[in-house]
């Protein structure tokens, strides 16, 4: 059981990686706010992750376009 919750840990690693260079290559505006909040140390997988000051207006023109 320890193994496959190891296993589950990695593919979801690698998921988020995928991600991550997915929004790298295409520069999206929000690339640098997804790294920040699901790949560094301090990061969470619940809404509400992202750093104080943080400027969302990117990801809201993104969501919610003109």
């Amino acid at each position: 059981m320890r193994r496959r919750w190891r296993l589950r840990c990695f593919v979801e690693q690698l998921a988020l990686a995928l991600q991550a260079s997915v929004l790298l290559r295409t520069r999206s505006p929000i690339a640098g706010m997804f790294c920040q909040s699901r790949l560094e140390e301090s990061h969470g997988l619940a809404f509400g992750t992202l750093q104080a000051g943080t400027d969302l207006e990117a990801v809201l023109a993104r969501v919610l376009p003109a």
